[in-house]
């Protein structure tokens, strides 16, 4: 639901939503909002039959009103959706997660860019016994993982956690988080995400491995 208040002097009437032309399967009853007197609040409730990849463009009005934006997304077993892998798959993303290491000062042949499975499993096997970033998300089940670096930034082909999560204020990190992506020996990279501009603000940093960092997790689930 998204809840809306009238911080006007007037009654606002007719409050409804106008949705991305792609969400073909969103509907939204907006009956709680057919007349708003001032300080008062509604629900627009939303029901979808299909999940999609949330947008900020999501603009509420009334007959009376000026628009706004606000931002709506999806989940899939409790998890923000951020891509659309195929028929009833879509990829989710985590809660944010307590700090951890990335691992030991060693060489964990994890050095994708892209694909943060791979790396997650080589973290793993290189060092099964600390309490690492990469064993957590494992932990969460067998297609969980710690997500690359592109997987993070974009800019690879790949859908990101920043164009299609970040940016619409879905998640949001006041500092770095790890990667899945080894640099070398002692280091691994951090990315430190930033709303808007598609990244251009965003940092990609080599971080020590032993530093505690938060993260997230990614998964590709079904629908």
């Amino acid at each position: 639901n998204i809840t809306v208040t009238n911080t006007g002097s007037y009654a606002a009437t007719g409050i409804g939503a106008s949705l991305p032309s792609g969400w073909v399967g969103v509907s939204v009853n907006a009956s709680d909002c057919a007349s708003l007197a001032p300080a008062a609040s509604c629900n627009l409730a939303f029901s979808t039959t299909n999940p999609y990849v949330g947008s900020n463009a999501v603009a509420i009005q009334g007959n009376n009103t000026n628009a706004i934006n606000a931002t709506l997304g999806f989940s899939v077993s409790g998890y923000t959706v951020y891509a659309i892998n195929g028929p009833n798959q879509v990829q989710v993303v985590s809660e944010e997660k307590a700090a951890r290491i990335w691992s030991t000062l060693m060489a964990a042949g994890a050095p994708s860019s892209t694909d943060g499975s791979s790396n997650t499993n080589a973290i793993i096997a290189a060092d099964a016994v600390s309490s690492t970033a990469a064993l957590s998300c494992r932990s969460m089940g067998a297609s969980w993982y710690l997500p690359a670096l592109c997987q993070w930034s974009g800019g690879c082909g790949l859908p990101s956690l920043q164009t299609n999560a970040v940016d619409p204020g879905l998640i949001s990190h006041s500092q770095s988080v790890w990667s899945s992506t080894e640099l070398d020996v002692p280091r691994a990279w951090t990315y430190f995400p930033i709303p808007g501009g598609g990244g251009s603000g965003a940092t990609s940093n080599p971080t020590t491995k032993t530093d505690l960092l938060p993260f997230r997790c990614v998964a590709e689930l079904p629908w």
